[in-house]
């Protein structure tokens, strides 16, 4: 291995390092949240479980095999599904502790999609012995469980 690749490689094991740990010290007992614990995190909503992020996040929770990231992507997944709309749409953000999910329409819409895709790959991929698809089979669209 020549002295470059030596380089890429330390580079990328300490980001993906760096990754895990900020991924976990952003969590709480319901999930991933969007920041770490601060006075204006919570000014501005950011310690709640955000729908598009924490979904697109999952993706990277599951790929890592790491027990602990699993279990948060799947309380946050859970979470998301417990607080959906009617219609079945994810919501912008959760606040699980006060019961309280924000609908912005216009600037969520892929939250949904995000959180469907995070649904199939935990299934696929999780080391967990559990699939979502199933345990929330009631909240899913009839054609993702098809």
């Amino acid at each position: 291995m020549d002295k470059r690749n030596r380089i890429d490689k330390k580079i990328i094991e300490g980001c993906y390092k760096k990754s895990i740990s900020l991924l976990l010290n952003n969590s709480d007992s319901y999930g991933l949240l969007a920041s770490a614990p601060s006075v204006k995190a919570k000014q501005k909503n950011y310690l709640s479980i955000f729908g598009r992020d924490a979904s697109v996040c999952s993706l990277g929770m599951v790929a890592s095999k790491n027990s602990k990231l699993i279990s948060i992507a799947e309380k946050s997944l859970k979470n998301l599904a417990a607080d959906q709309a009617n219609n079945g749409q994810i919501p912008n953000y959760i606040k699980p502790e006060t019961k309280t999910a924000d609908f912005w329409y216009l600037g969520c819409i892929d939250a949904t999609l995000w959180w469907l895709i995070a649904i199939k790959f935990f299934d696929e991929y999780s080391i967990k012995n559990i699939c979502l698809k199933i345990s929330l089979k009631k909240m899913l669209p009839r054609q993702f469980i098809g």
